[in-house]
Order: C-alpha cells, then sequence, then structure tokens
C-alpha cells in the first residue's frame, strides 16, 4: 500500500492556514517516504527469510534418513543381521522385503553390506518416500533408483 501526500493533504480539509498546511502536508510526505523506504526495506528482509528457508527446505529434503530398527526387537543370535531385511545363512547373506503383506525372497550375497545395498533400493522403489532403509541417500540416487525400478518390478512381483 503506497501513501501518497495529495492523498492524504485532501483529507485534512480547508481550515488550517496555507503554512499549516504546507507543513502538514510537509510532515505526511516525510512520514508517507520512510513508510515506503520501511515498507520496502521489511519487504526485502521478509524475502531474504523466504529464500533462506527455501534454502533449508531443499537441504532437508536432499537426504532420505535411514530408520533405527524398533526398540526392544530381538533377532535370532545365528541368524542375525545388523541390517535391516538382511539375515545370516551359514557365511551367506539373504535379502527378504515385504511386498503386498507378503515376504518375498530377493536373493543371496556373500557381503553383509551388499546386501543390506540391495534391501534399500527395493524398499525405495516400493514403499517410496516412507521406506525404512539401512542407510542414508540423496535425492538425486534416489531419482536415480526410481528410474530404474520398472524392470526390476516386474521381476519381483
Amino acid at each position: 500500500m503506497e501513501v501518497s501526500p495529495k492523498k492524504d493533504f485532501k483529507l485534512i480539509g480547508f481550515q488550517s492556514s496555507q503554512n499549516e498546511r504546507e507543513s502538514i502536508a510537509k510532515a505526511i510526505k516525510e512520514n508517507a517516504e520512510n513508510y515506503n523506504q520501511n515498507r520496502k526495506g521489511m519487504e526485502k528482509k521478509l524475502r531474504d527469510i523466504e529464500a533462506a528457508c527455501q534454502q533449508t527446505e531443499s537441504i532437508f529434503e536432499q537426504t532420505l534418513p535411514k530408520r533405527k530398527n524398533s526398540e526392544g526387537k530381538t533377532k535370532a543370535k545365528s541368524r542375525g543381521s545388523r541390517f535391516r531385511g538382511v539375515s545370516k545363512n551359514g557365511s551367506k547373506h539373504q535379502v527378504f522385503i515385504m511386498i503386498n503383506k507378503k515376504k518375498r525372497f530377493i536373493g543371496v550375497y556373500k557381503e553383509e553390506e551388499e546386501a543390506a545395498r540391495v534391501y534399500d533400493k527395493l524398499a525405495i522403489i516400493f514403499h517410496g518416500h516412507k521406506a525404512k532403509t539401512n542407510y542414508s541417500y540423496k535425492v538425486s540416487e534416489i531419482r536415480q533408483i526410481l528410474a530404474e525400478a520398472d524392470s526390476l518390478k516386474r521381476e519381483i512381483i
């Protein structure tokens, strides 16, 4: 809202003398200029704050944090793994994932970390941003995983 001294001067009326009207008009003009400068300054500060908020939001959106295992959840010690969706079978590590309330066998891997990465990839594909993963992922990594998703989904389902 711009303040105009000419407009406000008309509201004063003609009951005062010319000098009084001029001094009032001058005061109104100065107040209007101060108001407009303050408003512009506040708008700039508001834009800066909004830009900082958007930057902060984009930083938070850049990673999908890993989720902790449920507390109190116990695992069998001989077949256990420190990763979600991975279990030890002899010297190998096997991957299972829940899809449509059914447990699906994915495969067997030598390395526990490799099995955990495979589980994470499938969890992101089937459960999206709500996936409970073993590692944190950047948005660019998630987009790349989802780009490869169609062929993997057809193979598993």
